[in-house]
């Protein structure tokens, strides 16, 4: 009976060790992926936290450097647009100004309301005079040239002073486009968070349990083997049952060796997840100690870049006021010529009014005077005539208040007017038709 069985036990001795064998293999390998996984799990679990600091310090030194550049970008933006408004208030002030003082130099004063020169008390020599004081001709001449002189010496510094600011914020802007914080989408992306850590030591974990599962079913195989080992040395070992389990556990073998190398795939599984993280960490590690140092080395620059930014929003909280100031101060020197030349014009027209109103009263006064005169001629032969009549047949002493002469009145005039001058026909034209336009547009439109 034990010899009808050698056969069938020696080719399952045989499939098993080779099928054992083919098991250790698997074995082999899963230990050397999970040793391997291990060792990368260390590596991992070290660089970690140094990972999180290095993002989360360039992280910070990024967000800031992004925070300047909008705030610069902002400043330079309102920058742009004051410079355009003040620009062109003052491009605005300044033709309206130059227009007003055109319009004075070529307004002529009329002959009548210049002053006339006399000579120095002094000058008692009869050699030539020097030079003659220059008398005014335009109306022009009878403003403060100092001060339109320094207006206009204010506004050409206040348009240097902001094409500097402009210059320097050209230049800051050219310096903050060279500069990068540079960008690493691994280090952006691939997250770091304790969570992705504890997913993989879990991971590690279950690779740790498949290869213990692996090794217990090597170890089974190693029981199968030596049981067919010690059966083929003596066969009197062998009985029917022993027989059946033996071929039993051997019809089983490749189902056996199957899933171990469906352990092995799972083991190479978790080590390919672990080596890619270790590799995407080692990658982070050195893209953020570059950017770090090229941060680093660019810091002077930022500084730098710093104190001229805060340069120029100090230059820009003094400079746009100072330019409203000016504006103010040429709008209201601009005022003050329009009115200037508009008091000429009223000026031209009170004269012709008050010379006109003056020969008016002159002749009211000579007429009345004519008619007092006339009226105590009248009274005067009144008298007479009852005199001669009657008075010879009245004594004196009856009405005594009858032989006082009749009132006798004179014109004095109590505040001496002066001569006036007289205003040309044209000037005067010129004067009111001036101010009719003037009426005409400063009167609102309809619709």
């Amino acid at each position: 009976m034990a010899g009808e069985h050698l056969h069938p036990v020696s080719v399952m001795l045989s499939a098993s060790l080779a099928g054992f064998q083919d098991a250790h293999t698997q074995c082999d390998t899963a230990d050397q992926l999970a040793e391997d996984t291990e060792t990368q799990l260390k590596h991992i679990v070290r660089l970690h936290p140094r990972l999180q600091f290095l993002r989360n310090e360039w992280l910070t030194q990024a967000a800031s450097f992004q925070l300047l550049q909008r705030g610069f970008s902002c400043m330079a933006t309102r920058f742009q647009t004051l410079k355009e408004e003040k620009s062109y208030q003052l491009e605005t002030v300044d033709h309206e100004l130059h227009d007003t003082l055109a319009a004075l130099r070529q307004r002529v004063i009329e002959p009548c309301l210049q002053p006339k020169q006399t000579p120095s008390k002094s000058d008692t020599s009869l050699s030539p005079s020097p030079s003659p004081q220059k008398l005014p001709r335009t109306l022009y001449d009878l403003i403060d040239d100092q001060g339109v002189d320094k207006i206009r010496h204010d506004a050409h510094n206040l348009v240097e002073r902001i094409q500097r600011v402009a210059g320097e914020i050209d230049r800051a802007q050219q310096a903050l486009r060279q500069f990068s914080t540079g960008d690493s989408e691994m280090a952006s992306d691939v997250s770091l968070d304790r969570h992705q850590l504890t997913h993989i030591q879990s991971q590690r974990d279950k690779q740790v349990d498949e290869c213990q599962r692996m090794h217990n079913e090597l170890a089974a195989l190693a029981n199968h083997c030596h049981q067919l080992e010690s059966v083929s040395r003596d066969p009197g070992l062998l009985t029917e049952e022993n027989l059946l389990v033996l071929e039993r556990d051997t019809q089983e073998l490749s189902a056996v060796v199957s899933e171990l190398q469906e352990g092995l795939q799972f083991v190479r599984a978790i080590h390919e997840e672990v080596n890619i993280r270790a590799q995407q960490y080692d990658a982070i590690h050195h893209d953020l100690k570059t950017l770090l140092r090229q941060l680093n080395r660019a810091m002077p620059t930022v500084q730098q870049l710093f104190r001229d930014l805060a340069q120029i929003k100090w230059d820009c909280t003094n400079l746009f006021p100072d330019t409203d100031l000016l504006l103010s101060e040429c709008a209201g020197l601009h005022a003050w010529y329009t009115e200037f030349s508009r008091s000429y014009d009223h000026l031209l027209v009170e004269l012709d009014r008050r010379r006109r109103m003056q020969a008016q009263h002159m002749k009211m006064a000579q007429e009345f005077a004519s008619h007092l005169a006339m009226l105590h001629d009248t009274e005067t032969r009144e008298r007479d005539a009852f005199t001669q009549t009657f008075g010879q047949y009245l004594p004196i002493d009856l009405c005594t208040p009858l032989m006082v002469p009749p009132a006798q009145y004179t014109l004095t005039t109590v505040q001496d007017p002066g001569s006036l001058p007289q205003v040309p026909d044209a000037a005067l034209h010129e004067a009111k038709v001036n101010i009719a336009n003037r009426s005409m547009a400063a009167a609102p439109c309809d619709g």
